[in-house]
């Protein structure tokens, strides 16, 4: 039954994250984020994030909350690099 269950949520994230086009969330983040090698290595984050951690607190894999850990490192790494170019070009464009 774990399988099937950790089954169901990879094929909820994957679609959420990469089918699934008129998501709003998704939408104001794209529209801030004019980088498409950061666009797509937020949602690889967001994904790696989401299944490693149900894959460790389904099946009790210690080591998968540590993928979590650096994902979300990654995803605040991504955030500070967008804001920060974001500030420069406000400071450029006043």
């Amino acid at each position: 039954m774990n399988y099937v269950f950790m089954m169901v949520i990879l094929f909820l994230s994957a679609y959420n994250l990469y089918i699934k086009k008129n998501k709003e969330a998704w939408e104001e983040v794209r529209k801030e984020i004019h980088f498409p090698s950061i666009k797509s290595s937020i949602q690889f984050l967001f994904f790696g994030a989401i299944n490693s951690f149900f894959g460790a607190y389904i099946f009790g894999i210690e080591w998968l909350y540590w993928i979590t850990l650096y994902s979300v490192l990654g995803l605040v790494i991504c955030y500070e690099t967008v804001s920060s170019k974001k500030e420069e070009k406000s400071f450029l464009s006043s």
